[in-house]
C-alpha cells in the first residue's frame, strides 16, 4: 500500500490532486480560502486530526477577535467537511482520505 501511495504522490499525478487546492480558491475566494488552507495545514500534520481547540488557536493567528473567530472557523469546518476534505472523529478533525492527507503534507503544507 505504501509503495502505491508513494507512486499516486509522484509528481507524474500531481495533477490529479492539485484540483482540491484550487477548488478552496474557486468556491471561497480570498480571504477565506486562505484561512481553510490554514486550518487544513494543522490538520494534516497529526493523521490523528487536529482538535477544535488547535484550529481555534491556529485561526487566533488571523483573526483575533474571539466571536467572528469562532463563527469563521465554524463556517470553514462546515464548508471543509461537506465538501470532503474533513470528517470529525473522536472529537478530532482529520482528512477523510489518507491519500490527499499525505498529498497536503507533501505538496501544501509548509
Amino acid at each position: 500500500m505504501e509503495r502505491i501511495f508513494e507512486e499516486l504522490l509522484a509528481p507524474a499525478h500531481k495533477g490529479y490532486f492539485d484540483y482540491w487546492r484550487q477548488r478552496l480558491h474557486d468556491e471561497l475566494g480570498s480571504p477565506e480560502d486562505g484561512q481553510a488552507v490554514h486550518l487544513l495545514n494543522h490538520c494534516a500534520r497529526d493523521p490523528a486530526g487536529a482538535t477544535h481547540d488547535t484550529l481555534s488557536q491556529a485561526m487566533a493567528e488571523r483573526i483575533q477577535d474571539p466571536e467572528p473567530r469562532e463563527e469563521r472557523l465554524r463556517y470553514l469546518l462546515d464548508v471543509l467537511e461537506s465538501d470532503g476534505y474533513l470528517v470529525l472523529v473522536g472529537g478530532r478533525w482529520r482528512f477523510r482520505l489518507e491519500l490527499l492527507r499525505r498529498y497536503w503534507l507533501k505538496r501544501v503544507a509548509p
